[in-house]
């Protein structure tokens, strides 16, 4: 039994779990994505906006006003090697936070869905309803990869190398592009 007004527990257990929702700062209770960030702070994305928890509280970013990430509905979360905060939202593309402030990127002039985002070394692929996108982590320059066609999963396998999926297909991203891998029997 615990009363979390004091975070006094009593229990047989070594550990105690706790619960955080909207009613302790919690910008909405449907987590979409989650990082720990290397300066140790936890982000939340949902679908109320960005949060950053320091193990006791909320501090909420929303996208008014030409601030925060550049849309409230936050589906993907990435941190690269310069401890740059990368936002992928479900309308509104891509949003990098830096420096202790907000840049909206003109990635898919703002409109994509962003499903995944994945570091590898100093660039950030964009997987979007739109296409792939190759994001430069220094200068926010994104290039287009593949074809213009809807992706929904991006990852890096065991082997260090970037799988990017669709409903119907799998790629690997190589030097030359993006390249089909065999469906499951068909080797």
């Amino acid at each position: 039994k615990c009363d979390w007004s004091s975070d006094v527990c009593s229990s047989d257990l070594d550990d105690s779990v706790r619960g955080f929702g909207t009613d302790v700062g919690l910008p909405q209770s449907s987590v979409t994505s989650l990082v720990q960030t290397r300066d140790g702070y936890l982000w939340l994305g949902t679908f109320g906006g960005l949060a950053r928890f320091d193990g006791h509280q909320f501090d909420v970013h929303r996208s008014r006003a030409g601030q925060g990430p550049s849309s409230d509905r936050i589906l993907a979360l990435a941190e690269d090697d310069q401890a740059q905060l990368w936002i992928g939202t479900e309308d509104a593309g891509v949003s990098v936070y830096r420096a202790g402030g907000f840049e909206r990127l003109g990635l898919c002039d703002g409109r994509c869905r962003v499903t995944s985002l994945v570091v590898q070394g100093a660039r950030v692929l964009a997987v979007t309803d739109a296409g792939l996108f190759a994001i430069d982590a220094r200068s926010s320059a994104a290039t287009r990869l593949g074809a213009d066609a809807a992706y929904d999963f991006g990852a890096i396998d065991r082997a260090g190398d970037v799988v990017i999926g669709s409903r119907t297909a799998l790629w690997a991203l190589r030097a030359d592009g993006l390249q089909p891998l065999p469906k499951p029997g068909s080797l």
